[in-house]
């Protein structure tokens, strides 16, 4: 999530203060998945304030079987048509006003690729911001044998003032590009996880504003802990299902474990990838076929 705030301007120059927009946020995952509980989406539903405005991606966790195209059957939309949230569309930029300044969001959501931004000139009174979900990773914020074009240098996203990223639960920044990373601490591994949003500055820069998690508590029992055996079992249970011999309520216990127990995210991204290459009825898709 990314959050665009400021304080009162210090002069008139572009570089000198944060943007005064506190009502405008970017989100990336709101939902752990498609298939959450009405009490969740209506839990949510009354705790967004009326007088904030929310403006977002989905990520493949909010979408059903993470296709975009069936957007309308996710709670993502709920709270679209309820009008909590704006959604940002492909090729759709939105404008949002704020004291001093403008800022134009445009949407890549889960599945579409960046398009670098073609300027005629830069306006010292608009912003240009990418909303991106996709893994993007740098050093020290990726894990093993991540794919090289998913690598921040491959991310063409050339005239954006800034790019804000989700998917990478590791937080990292550099110049411009902001990802998230998780916002919450989600299992005992991440014990040492510092939850973020980001400010946007004047002058295009992000800063970093670490939230108050001095609070939680951890069970820290050996058992809830990640243990390898377990994550080459469930490794097993993918094979089966990429061979086509599983239901639907087998896929969604496979779902169910990822979200209930401790696992590195690049097994949990290898089981997700395997998964989405089989039909959960049993029918086997080509490469590149949807």
């Amino acid at each position: 999530m990314a959050e665009v705030n400021g304080a009162k301007p210090k002069s008139a120059t572009r570089s000198s203060y944060e943007m005064e927009v506190a009502s405008h946020r970017c989100w990336r995952h709101i939902f752990d998945t498609w298939r959450e509980p009405s009490s969740i989406i209506n839990w949510l539903l009354t705790r967004i304030p009326d007088n904030v405005k929310w403006y977002g991606v989905p990520g493949q966790h909010d979408l059903p079987n993470h296709q975009l195209d069936r957007i309308h059957e996710s709670p993502y939309q709920t709270l679209v048509e309820a009008g909590k949230l704006v959604n940002l569309e492909p090729d759709q930029p939105v404008e949002v006003s704020g004291h001093h300044n403008t800022l134009r969001l445009y949407g890549f959501p889960h599945g579409v690729d960046v398009k670098p931004l073609k300027r005629d000139h830069i306006s010292m009174l608009v912003f240009e911001i990418a909303v991106v979900h996709r893994y993007i990773w740098r050093q020290g914020a990726t894990y093993h044998d991540a794919p090289v074009d998913h690598h921040v240098s491959k991310l063409n996203a050339k005239g954006y003032d800034a790019v804000v990223i989700g998917d990478n639960h590791s937080p990292w920044q550099k110049g411009g590009y902001y990802n998230c990373g998780s916002l919450i601490c989600r299992t005992i591994d991440e014990k040492d996880h510092k939850p973020s949003v980001g400010l946007l500055r004047s002058d295009g820069t992000i800063k970093r504003h670490y939230l108050d998690v001095s609070k939680d508590k951890w069970n820290e029992d050996h058992e809830v802990k990640s243990k390898s055996k377990e994550e080459v079992d469930v490794l097993g249970l993918v094979r089966e299902l990429r061979a086509g011999k599983t239901a639907v309520d087998f896929a969604e216990a496979i779902i169910r474990w990822l979200r209930d127990n401790p696992v590195s995210e690049g097994v949990r991204r290898e089981i997700m990838e395997a998964m989405e290459g089989s039909d959960p009825m049993g029918r086997k898709h080509s490469k590149g076929e949807k």
